[in-house]
């Protein structure tokens, strides 16, 4: 077989594999809210749908990550009425995406056979590893592919002469990372200052500038936007701000910022999903080795550069600083995991020998392989939430409540229900966690709320503060109903009617003005 051909069929290969993968998850796909952020996201979009202004309503009713939103709401957009399984299946298209670019990385150096076989863990994850909190739709699909995009073009512009504007696209690609959330912006920096330090060290100044303009653009003009609704303040409180508590103070999350990066810490949220626990397993034993063998070989000649690997390893590492810093052990938040250590596990192979590297590299993939015939034969192995039975009743409730074209605000946090129903909702936060939750920004946040209540006159309130309703985030001993909240409380009282109580749920119809 001549290397052409032998190129186009690893490449047909992987092609498949991608086809394959789609095909697995659709089967496997669980038609329900897996988690309460997916119901949040389609909120969001149905409301940027329904919007007069789709753009500020972007911008203000996503929960600060409007790229997140985008493609769900682009679906609603074109008339498709987006549901969990439709945005768990955009989803598998974003990581497929993902995938596709993790390859042409590799392929910046190796055959289409070796660049297939350093992508194989990653294909064998997201069409095995059936584990509900990594199959759901969340904000970590579009920032995962942002950023795989971004290294494989920072990697492709440091090593050819390509035009200024091409660095100005990058720049403006990694300065949109806060708007799908700023939890990557650790990870954006590091791959903008890998290629600032280059483009200086080369005194390629035009390009420095096309960088650094992009990039700092998206930025200036979301401000401007803002400014021109005379809402700059708002932009910060509901960005900046509230991502610096989210992460760096104990306002929602009870570990203190000093045991957050412990080795203990580590451990138990990355083998936290039984799900993967073989998986990182072998990521940790193919990069260790590699880091000995690199460390008793260093002169070893690769075909990768060490800058290349450098920057693998702090993208790696800043990944793992990212999803620790807010101290909150989300499942999903390992996802910004996988891709950068695949990346790196692939790297430091190269400072095997033949035979080690033949004999490591079958375990692994068998292992791993194992590990997703075990999840699909198990399957679920993660526990599917049971939405409430009372949901039936709650549904009949605002059907009976709400008329055409109107909207509807839930106090507590039962998105779902905007999903459901599919109603926009009356004000910019489809739960009021953020709302209710005690924390430097949370009277900035109940002003939201009532000035989005006066603006959009929702024709329907409903205080769903109850177990279980809310599925989650309902303390025992503390009661969070909206009239323990002055200022709601009063406006409430003064706009709405109790008109209906069903399992707990207060639904409050607005009064005729």
């Amino acid at each position: 077989m001549t290397i052409k051909r032998a190129e186009t069929w690893w490449n047909a290969l992987f092609v498949s594999s991608l086809l394959v993968l789609i095909a697995i998850r659709w089967f496997y796909q669980i038609p329900t809210e897996l988690d309460v952020d997916t119901s949040t996201w389609i909120s969001s979009a149905i409301s940027t749908a329904h919007a007069d202004r789709p753009l500020w309503t972007l911008l203000n009713y996503s929960d600060s990550r409007p790229l997140t939103v985008l493609p769900l709401a682009v679906a609603e957009m074109a008339g498709i009425n987006v549901d969990w399984a439709l945005a768990d299946g955009i989803g598998v298209i974003l990581w497929v995406a993902t995938l596709t670019f993790v390859f042409l990385i590799f392929k910046n150096w190796f055959s289409s056979a070796r660049s297939f076989l350093f992508t194989v863990p990653l294909l064998l994850f997201q069409a095995f590893h059936l584990w509900p909190g990594f199959m759901t739709y969340n904000s970590e699909h579009v920032c995962i592919l942002m950023l795989t995009v971004g290294f494989w073009a920072v990697i492709k512009l440091k090593d050819s002469a390509y035009p200024s504007w091409c660095f100005f696209l990058l720049g403006l690609w990694l300065g949109l990372l806060p708007f799908a959330k700023f939890q990557t912006i650790p990870m954006g920096l590091v791959l903008a200052l890998f290629l600032v330090f280059f483009l200086f060290k080369t005194q390629q100044w035009k390009r420095l500038l096309a960088l650094i303009g992009g990039g700092i653009l998206p930025v200036l003009l979301v401000n401007g936007y803002y400014y021109h609704y005379d809402q700059l303040e708002t932009f910060w409180n509901d960005y900046f701000w509230s991502y610096y508590y989210y992460s760096f103070s104990t306002v929602h999350s009870k570990l203190e910022t000093s045991n957050r990066f412990s080795p203990l810490t580590i451990g138990r949220f990355v083998f936290q999903p039984a799900a993967t626990r073989v998986f990182w397993a072998v990521q940790v034993v193919l990069i260790l080795t590699g880091v000995v063998q690199f460390l008793r070989f260093p002169s070893r000649p690769v075909a990768v550069s060490r800058s290349v690997i450098g920057l693998s390893v702090a993208v790696a590492l800043v990944s793992l600083y990212a999803v620790l810093q807010a101290g909150n052990p989300f499942d999903h938040y390992l996802l910004f995991l996988f891709v950068p250590s695949a990346v790196l596990a692939g790297f430091c192979s190269l400072y095997f020998s033949p035979k080690m590297f033949s004999s490591l590299w079958t375990i692994a993939l068998l292992a791993i392989a194992l590990e997703g015939a075990r999840n699909v034969v198990n399957f679920p192995l993660g526990t599917i939430p049971k939405l409430p039975k009372s949901d039936v009743l709650i549904r009949k409730a605002i059907r009976a409540h709400i008329g055409p074209n109107e909207t509807m605000t839930i106090w507590g946090y039962a998105d779902r229900f905007f999903v459901y129903e599919h109603l926009p909702a009356g004000n910019r936060l489809p739960h009021s966690y953020w709302i209710y939750t005690k924390s430097p920004l949370q009277t900035h946040r109940q002003r939201e709320l009532i000035d989005d209540l006066d603006q959009n006159k929702p024709a329907l309130f409903m205080d769903a503060m109850v177990a279980p309703v809310s599925t989650i985030y309902v303390p025992d001993n503390v009661n969070y109903r909206h009239e323990k909240f002055p200022i709601i409380a009063k406006y409430v009282r003064e706009h709405y009617t109790l008109v209906d109580v069903v399992k707990g749920a207060r639904f409050y119809r607005r009064k005729k003005e």
